[in-house]
């Protein structure tokens, strides 16, 4: 299995480019921000199962990571995570009916007062509340605590089929143990695939 420095280093190979010193101090510090950024995250993650509750009334069962820092796909210096929060607080039918607007609020007003965010740009989407977290993008998500994805998926039969989008952050604990259950190569491809992108667009760019 390659991480992403490996990932580069062969990619720079096949297209002959220039392993520069100073591409390959970068790769280093990548590896090194990787790390960091994964203790900020469970410093988030921890901020949220001991403080939500008493703060905003929601009862913190569960925080999924997702995103690529959660999958393991981080690329270069620009990390991003989907954190899911799962409650017994929330329910379906409350959701079908309401929404996630008074929950986002609670969140975000949660969100704001601690330490490490950045307070200009928390933004709310339909779904998500937004933010930078010690420099790492942040789409903070709720969703009532399925017991199981069978619970899930036959709730969803009464649900509906244009607001079955509105649950589908309940399967996220269950994609991300999808994707441990995957290969090493599956996490590979994604890496190899990720910095060919990058080395293209910067191919493209140094010759404007």
């Amino acid at each position: 299995k390659y991480n992403f420095c490996e990932a580069v280093a062969i990619l720079c190979v096949h297209k002959k480019l220039t392993c520069t010193p100073g591409r390959l101090v970068t790769m280093a510090r990548a590896m090194i921000s990787q790390k960091t950024a994964r203790e900020y995250i469970d410093e988030l993650a921890d901020q949220l199962k001991k403080n939500l509750h008493a703060q905003e009334g929601i009862k913190v069962d569960e925080v999924v990571k997702g995103g690529s820092l959660g999958h393991g796909t981080v690329v270069i210096e620009k990390f991003d995570i989907d954190l899911v929060i799962y409650s017994q607080t929330l329910s379906g039918d409350g959701i079908l009916e309401d929404g996630y607007d008074d929950w986002l609020d609670k969140l975000k007003r949660f969100v704001w007062k601690l330490p490490g965010t950045k307070k200009e740009g928390i933004h709310l989407t339909p779904h998500a509340v937004q933010f930078e977290f010690r420099g790492i993008d942040v789409d903070l998500l709720i969703s009532p605590n399925w017991a199981s994805l069978y619970q899930l998926f036959e709730y969803l039969k009464s649900v509906p089929p244009e607001d079955r989008y509105d649950f589908s952050v309940g399967a996220s604990k269950w994609q991300v143990e999808f994707m441990k259950d995957q290969p090493n190569q599956v996490d590979t491809y994604i890496l190899l695939c990720t910095s060919e992108l990058i080395i293209n667009v910067t191919l493209y760019l140094s010759k404007r």
